[in-house]
């Protein structure tokens, strides 16, 4: 069985593209999180925002490489592979519903952070008073308690069940909706008024207005320093503002950006429900949706970098001193007896990794074309419902879900 030219899309953006992004990302948050836990940075409380935003991130990357990435990319190699249907399913029943929790975690977090910054650029004599220590770490709790909440219904949405597959002559544990995913509340109120105002409006307004109040504060500080030529450095103090300006812009403007392309699913997909249906360029919309909230969850590791001088000397510091403790490790590991000397092998203990993914199954029929989710799977965007297109006969019908 071929691919058609949506699914190619898919393939090429939302596999090869989005696992390479996901992979290098997953990299950059690990380093940013070595770096942001070091004792000299978690004495910031801004720190405390930016270590809960690079764990949203890791762990969304990690699981999404595994049930959205592999599952094209091995979907493009050979449409009627066990893989998807061994593991993508009993995944993307639970991982599913916690990939838009971390994409939810991860945006509101974002929102805090930059209403963090507004509130340090324009009262930054009130703000060590009004961001405490502790306020922070109560709001860091409130994102999460709101991102599981909002995303219980996603939790509900599917059940697993045995389905016999004929063409393949063989039975696997697929999903199937259940019954609350046909109540009167999950598909006219949740999905068509709740989802979009979480995901979609409240973001944008709330990263947007936070962001021209900082733009206008350092504006107005910029003109005041070069009136005042009595100021004691004023060339430092905005190159400081500078920073600060191109890190939140950053950090906000990828989670916007991402917000923007997921309204432009949205709109798209208006009664579009898988797609083979879709015309190309709705395809193109909603794959390019899915990388973006991969990149959204990638690039920050690179905006430290780039304006972060402090951040950039405490990487290359941390990674000095691991290199180093690995040389040391050898070197102590070894053994003088007389002229001989025995070099002992440290040995790096692995982890396995059940990799799991997830074709949809909805009316006891594999579900693999329907239109993705942001996150790339392939059941709906954040809750758009989707319906089954194929023939009964068909293996590659719709299946599942982003700062």
């Amino acid at each position: 069985m071929e691919t058609t030219d949506n699914e190619q899309v898919f393939v090429y953006v939302v596999g090869w593209a989005g696992s390479t992004v996901n992979l290098l990302g997953l990299l950059g948050n690990v380093f940013t999180l070595l770096v942001l836990t070091r004792k000299d940075f978690r004495q910031s409380n801004s720190t405390l925002y930016l270590i809960a935003l690079s764990l949203y991130d890791t762990i969304f990357l990690a699981t999404n490489v595994m049930t959205v990435g592999f599952d094209w990319i091995s979907y493009g190699l050979d449409p009627y592979n066990d893989f998807n249907l061994k593991f993508t399913v009993p995944a993307g029943v639970v991982l599913d519903p916690i990939g838009s929790l971390l994409i939810c975690g991860s945006v509101y977090t974002t929102i805090a952070l930059t209403i963090d910054r507004c509130i340090a650029v324009t009262k930054p004599l009130q703000w060590p008073s009004i961001c405490t220590r502790h306020r922070v770490k109560v709001t860091i709790a409130i994102v999460f308690i709101w991102s599981t909440i909002y995303n219980i219904p996603f939790m509900l949405e599917f059940e697993y069940h045995d389905v016999f597959i004929s063409a393949l002559n063989k039975s696997y544990l697929l999903s199937k909706d259940t019954e609350y995913s046909r109540t009167h509340f999950h598909t006219e109120v949740f999905l068509d008024y709740i989802v979009p105002i979480v995901t979609m409006a409240i973001p944008i307004v709330a990263i947007v207005i936070p962001n021209g109040v900082i733009l206008v504060a350092l504006k107005r500080q910029q003109r005041n320093m070069e009136s005042s030529r009595s100021s004691a450095d004023p060339q430092s103090s905005s190159s400081r503002s500078n920073r600060l300006t191109a890190q939140v812009l950053f950090i906000s403007g990828c989670t916007l950006v991402s917000r923007i392309f997921h309204s432009a699913s949205y709109i798209v997909m208006d009664d579009v429900y898988y797609i083979n249906m879709c015309s190309y360029t709705c395809a193109c919309v909603v794959a390019t949706t899915a990388l973006m909230v991969n990149l959204n969850a990638a690039v920050n590791f690179v905006c430290y970098c780039l304006f972060g001088e402090k951040f950039r000397s405490a990487f290359v510091q941390t990674i000095c001193a691991c290199v180093g403790r690995g040389k040391g490790h050898r070197t102590n590991n070894s053994t003088r007896t007389g002229t001989q000397r025995i070099f002992s092998t440290p040995v790096n203990a692995t982890t396995s990794m059940r990799v799991r993914d997830s074709p949809k199954h909805e009316g006891g029929e594999v579900k693999k074309q329907r239109l993705p989710r942001e996150d790339g799977c392939s059941v709906h965007i954040e809750g758009t419902p989707v319906k089954a297109c194929e023939s009964p006969t068909s293996t590659r019908e719709p299946a599942t879900n982003q700062k």
